[in-house]
């Protein structure tokens, strides 16, 4: 499998950049798939609502953690529950 260091740093910068997104808790980054020549990387971050969307209206004061992406998922975010119960299995 190819290293993903280089891409998975430069995508945390471009994520860490954005104006609206907390240092707290750190963004993250995880391989969503791998084919036979690219990696696909999602990246994560808490976002500031009111700063991410200020043009928006009220907002909930606190913060969000949003998918960055073409297709960004902001379901609740369940894969470390999912880690927990299939080791717990």
């Amino acid at each position: 499998m190819s290293d993903d260091s280089v891409p998975r740093a430069v995508g945390l910068a471009a994520v860490n950049a954005l104006k609206f997104v907390l240092d707290t808790p750190q963004a993250t980054a995880i391989i969503q798939d791998v084919g036979e020549s690219n990696i696909l990387l999602r990246f994560f971050g808490w976002a500031d609502l009111p700063a991410a969307a200020p043009m928006q209206g009220p907002m909930p004061a606190r913060p969000e953690r949003v998918g960055i992406g073409s297709n960004a998922d902001i379901s609740p975010d369940t894969h470390v529950e999912k880690m927990v119960t299939g080791e717990r299995a």
